[in-house]
């Protein structure tokens, strides 16, 4: 019969034998994944290198990167020295919409913005274009912070995109370390592959959301009901206050919220061979329930907010979408410029150009937004 301090012996060296297995499988596992992986954004992302989209925070443009990105990485031909305190600027916050994907610099929603303030306005203007792929609004505000004075800013708006719900989860989860991204830069591999184990099963998607911090479902807020998602929804609101404390506070100009909707919210023709229809129901359910979100807390909000999901219900103009992807074609963009420049005029936040003067009596130098917009 075994005596009982030499179980515990017994006990404590298998225990032993067993941590020391685990942590040489692990050990290979992340040198193997690392090869395996090789310079997939996934692992770049936790790396700290650059990449195009992902889960890296700092996933930007690169200056230089492409003729029409400027030397801070915006897609923008204009450096901030030819940014005068004399024209009306505005920093417009956002992704891919915002950036304008597969559309050239003239198609992009800030160009055509900017153009209709000058033709409708008559106003010397500058919509500097802050959007990038795969950003979401905490990283909106990380580029206002760092930048944003550079361009003399009178106004930022921000275009919110129905992923974008996700993305700040995911992304204030690595920046602030939470839960398993504590690890990170010790086993990056290793959180790589269990992610995509976890995905191979729906049986495995408690355990990752638990691990991870955040909803398997890109579009977990158009998914389900409102009160499944309202849990999920700080997160996007504590990032937009940032936005628009910073915007107040620091810059001394008014923040907007412009609600950017999806094809797959008003519409069952437009991007039918759309490359993630899969990830939801067109026209289902819920998928007005972001929406739903941001009219019941409009006024509580301290920064005016409108959406844009009227405009492209209601718009003849079809298609405003390419057939294969979600994104907004150059007539999209158009409608949305259009739709922006509506609501800021109809907010008051669009200066009255000066009245031309006589010759010999001065130029006709354009007013400007001064203050704040009562609350």
């Amino acid at each position: 019969m075994v005596s009982v301090p030499r179980f515990r012996q017994r006990a404590a060296g298998c225990l032993l034998l067993a941590l020391i297995t685990l942590a040489l499988l692990v050990a290979t596992l992340e040198v193997v994944g690392r090869v395996e992986l090789g310079d997939s954004w996934a692992l770049t992302a936790f790396r700290g290198q650059t990449s195009i989209v992902g889960w890296d925070p700092d996933h930007r443009n690169r200056p230089g990167q492409r003729q029409d990105i400027n030397e801070d990485g915006l897609r923008s031909f204009k450096t901030p020295s030819a940014i005068s305190d004399e024209s009306f600027n505005v920093i417009f916050l956002g992704d891919s919409f915002v950036w304008g994907a597969r559309l050239r610099p003239r198609e992009t929603l800030p160009f055509q913005l900017e153009q209709l303030i000058r033709e409708q306005h008559g106003l010397e203007a500058n919509v500097l274009n802050f959007g990038w792929f795969s950003s979401s609004p905490i990283l909106s505000y990380r580029l206002l912070n760092e930048i944003g004075h550079k361009y003399r800013p009178d106004l930022v708006v921000l275009g919110l995109d129905m992923t974008d719900f996700r993305d700040d989860l995911v992304y204030r989860s690595i920046l602030e370390n939470r839960r398993i991204f504590k690890l990170r830069k010790l086993m990056p591999a290793s959180i790589v592959g269990l992610e995509m184990l976890l995905d191979t099963h729906r049986f495995f998607k408690p355990i990752k959301e638990t691990l991870y911090g955040f909803p398997s479902d890109r579009f977990f807020a158009t998914n389900q009901p409102l009160q499944d998602s309202r849990p999920h929804l700080d997160a996007v609101l504590d990032s937009l206050e940032l936005i628009h404390r910073h915007s107040v506070d620091e810059l001394r100009v008014p923040f907007v919220l412009s609600l950017f909707p999806r094809n797959f919210q008003y519409s069952d023709t437009e991007s039918p061979d759309n490359w993630e229809r899969d990830e939801y129901e067109t026209l289902g359910p819920y998928v007005l329930e972001p929406f739903r979100f941001f009219a019941e807390i409009a006024e509580d909000l301290p920064y005016p907010s409108f959406s844009l999901l009227a405009d492209f219900r209601d718009t003849p103009v079809h298609p405003h979408c390419f057939h294969d992807d979600p994104h907004w074609n150059g007539r999209g963009a158009r409608i949305a410029a259009r739709a922006v420049l509506r609501y800021l005029d109809d907010a008051g936040l669009l200066p009255e150009p000066a009245p031309t003067q006589p010759e010999g009596r001065g130029g006709g130098a354009t007013s400007r937004t001064s203050g704040l917009p009562a609350t």
